[in-house]
């Protein structure tokens, strides 16, 4: 904790005193400054401090007992490296069981079921197989590392051209969608025009407008009311036509996309073979 708070005349004061100017320059030579609440630095200051002391204590026959905070940052310590030997053995244990024979003899083959056991396999130069480690020559590399690389472009493309098919659909839905959306706002300005014009329209003609527009459905019955004595019977056969016509797109509108769904090709699962000699196998604990 440092001293705050002091005019500049106290401070020369303080410091001029000869024990406090010793302490002073002790700290400064020696002293470590944590600021207050930070527990990791205090917990790394304690852990340091137990080993230099554990380095003087003599020989590696004492026992040297660790503080609290010292005893916490060597179990995380501990903990981490453990969890990263563990993640490491996974792996390499996941790899091998990706790996299997087929066929028998001279026709007999090893099967890479996994992309990450033929890399595990290409970077230790064997694969591991009931209790056995069959090496493998460079021709065998060689071919293994075509293959993979081949199933793996195999495997990128259909899933490529997979999510473009499933892009096209969704382009086209949404077109669809924009279309109905345009048609059913076209139907309502027409509605709102007939009917200022005093022409018959349905029911549903008449409740759509209201629904988008209740200022607009309002101003057009308004006007209409005198334009629909002049209505003719041809006209009112138009009308009544019209309003079947809208109800057959208000239909139309409503429904479900008509668009098929994408083409989806399966993408085949990885599987890599190369020809395996019949001999070669290299008992592991020989």
């Amino acid at each position: 904790m440092w001293i705050t708070r002091l005019s500049a005349d106290e401070k020369a004061y303080l410091s001029s005193q000869p024990t406090a100017q010793k302490m002073h320059e002790k700290m400064l030579k020696d002293g470590t400054y944590i600021k207050e609440g930070d527990k990791k630095a205090a917990a790394a200051f304690v852990a340091a401090r137990e080993a230099a002391k554990a380095k003087q204590a003599g020989t590696a026959g004492d026992v040297v007992e660790l503080s609290p905070a010292g005893k916490t940052l060597q179990a995380s310590a501990e903990t981490a490296s453990a969890t990263a030997s563990a993640e490491a053995g996974g792996a390499t244990a996941a790899a091998s069981l990706d790996v299997q024979f087929l066929g028998e003899g001279a026709s007999r083959k090893l099967r890479f079921t996994s992309a990450q056991a033929v890399h595990q396999a290409l970077k230790d130069g064997y694969v591991e197989l009931n209790g056995q480690q069959f090496y493998l020559s460079d021709d065998m590399k060689r071919l293994l590392s075509a293959k993979d690389k081949a199933m793996q472009q195999l495997r990128a493309g259909i899933s490529q051209a997979n999510m473009l098919r499933e892009q096209a659909v969704s382009a086209q839905r949404q077109g669809e969608s924009a279309q109905k959306a345009a048609e059913a706002q076209s139907r309502i300005m027409e509605t709102a025009m007939r009917i200022m014009k005093g022409r018959k329209v349905s029911q549903a003609d008449e409740k759509e407008l209201a629904q988008a527009s209740p200022d607009l459905y309002k101003i057009a019955k308004s006007m209409g009311a005198i334009e629909q004595q002049k209505l003719t019977r041809k006209e009112r056969e138009e009308d009544d036509k019209l309003s079947k016509q809208h109800d057959e797109d208000r239909e139309w509108e409503q429904s479900s996309s008509t668009i098929p769904d994408a083409k989806v090709d399966p993408v085949p699962e990885y599987a890599v073979d190369v020809d395996m000699p019949e001999a070669g196998g290299v008992d592991i604990e020989a």
